[in-house]
């Protein structure tokens, strides 16, 4: 291991980490197809850690908040796990949401694709559940809030 190839190393994972938050098998990742030694990436990965720029549980508690308006829960935990985090950590971060509901995220989509898929009300409700449910909602909360919405694209009942 030299110093040269240590000092590159670390430019090199300073300079990925102020694109975007990254994981640690990331990072790990990104390094290695850079051509680094395990010895070097190990190293670097202690001193970014030791500035607080490598943290997977803040990194999955974000990961979270900005995809918990799009996708469901079951697929940010796929997502997750294929950035690398442990599910200790994935089950950690979940466990600090407040509000687990996903009703309000699925009435909000069902009302959105209401508008754009055509058909009888019985054919549209089928698309939508296959829609979402491809998208990891589960299909018994698809099917109660179709139940409670009178019409789905009625603008009073949009959240």
């Amino acid at each position: 291991m030299t110093d040269d190839q240590l000092q590159k190393a670390k430019k090199k994972a300073l300079m990925l980490l102020t694109d975007r938050d990254r994981s640690v098998a990331e990072l790990t990742e990104k390094l290695q197809k850079a051509g680094y030694e395990e010895a070097i990436i190990k190293e670097t990965l202690s001193y970014v850690s030791s500035f607080g720029y490598l943290d997977d549980a803040r990194y999955a508690r974000h990961f979270i908040e900005y995809y918990s308006g799009s996708r469901s829960y079951q697929r940010i935990r796929f997502d997750m796990g294929q950035k690398g985090l442990s599910k200790a950590v994935i089950d950690d971060a979940f466990e600090a949401l407040e509000d687990p509901d996903e009703k309000p995220l699925i009435r909000k989509l069902v009302a959105k694709k209401w508008r754009t898929v055509k058909g009888e009300r019985r054919e549209k409700e089928a698309k939508v559940i296959q829609s979402l449910g491809r998208k990891g909602f589960r299909i018994g909360d698809i099917r109660a809030v179709l139940e409670e919405m009178e019409e789905p694209d009625d603008p009073e009942e949009e959240v």
